[in-house]
């Protein structure tokens, strides 16, 4: 029983570290972690690889603007994404393994079964470029994808969102792809006219 109980208890303990370690990013021996200025996070990890404002309050007058931050190390390593609320990380994500950055491609320079539900708006510009056309609005949705991503609230119990719709054209022997894209993750992709 004794045992048993000692078990437990190390599990638990495991348990309780590796959440708290899912929660920050290690930069040179400097640990980032919730609460931590942006000034923080770039005297720890420098200039982050790609950086996404996707809440802002400027459009409908609610909380702190919103950032993604990516950190990407290359092959071998995850991806680390931070998450601010106005000047402050609220989270620190991975995002799969890294890859090597070489130059964007151009729009539509890509596979179009590459682009599916889940992926980030960082990994979509690497491997597919800059979009066609892009429009950004803000909604208020019952339902969101979640990935990990706090939505601040309305009073009706809808939350809000950015929501871009990106447009790839793969050529004249190709469908055009519309990508629903919610707070920097793709939510939808639709088949659009024969491209040109």
């Amino acid at each position: 029983m004794r045992s048993s109980i000692g078990g437990l208890l190390v599990l638990l303990t495991l348990g309780c570290c590796s959440a708290a370690q899912a929660q920050s990013l290690r930069c040179d021996g400097q640990l980032v972690r919730d609460d931590d200025t942006m000034a923080d996070v770039i005297a720890a990890c420098g200039a982050p690889n790609f950086t996404d404002r996707w809440i802002a309050d400027s459009a409908l007058g609610f909380g702190l603007p919103m950032s993604e931050w990516t950190y990407n190390p290359g092959p071998g390593r995850l991806i680390q994404t931070v998450v601010f609320r106005g000047d402050r990380v609220v989270r620190v994500n991975t995002a799969g393994y890294g890859f090597r950055e070489d130059a964007i491609p151009a729009s539509g320079d890509c596979d179009p079964g590459l682009i599916s539900p889940g992926l980030s708006k960082y990994r979509l510009l690497h491997a597919c470029g800059p979009p066609l056309t892009q429009i950004g609005y803000f909604i208020t949705a019952k339902r969101v994808y979640e990935s990990g991503f706090s939505y601040p609230l309305t009073r009706n119990g809808g939350r809000f969102v950015y929501r871009e719709r990106w447009t790839y054209d793969f050529g004249n022997n190709r469908l055009r792809r519309l990508i629903q894209l919610d707070n920097a993750r793709v939510v939808d992709v639709m088949l659009g006219n024969r491209g040109s």
